[in-house]
């Protein structure tokens, strides 16, 4: 059993991500952020936006609220310390 285990951590891990790229496409893709969330966007061309995930999760308000970050497209090479 322990054989199988690993190709089907693979296969699942291989079709989650094909459906969190499907869901980024199409009618139901979001390309504004909701009015409160922190705003991650690299170019810096959307005001108030922070450059780097870095930055967002530094200045997540330190309360039991919920609290989204909502990343435009890019790439990140960064490390994430939360």
């Amino acid at each position: 059993m322990r054989i199988f285990a690993h190709p089907l951590v693979v296969l699942a891990s291989l079709v989650a991500s094909a459906a969190a790229e499907y869901s980024c496409i199409g009618p139901d893709a979001r390309t504004q952020p909701p009015a409160g969330d922190i705003v991650v966007d690299p170019t810096g061309a959307y005001s108030g936006s922070f450059r780097n995930v870095s930055e967002a999760v530094g200045n997540v308000p330190n309360t039991t609220d919920e609290h989204t970050i909502f990343l435009f497209p890019g790439i990140y090479r960064e490390q994430v310390l939360i």
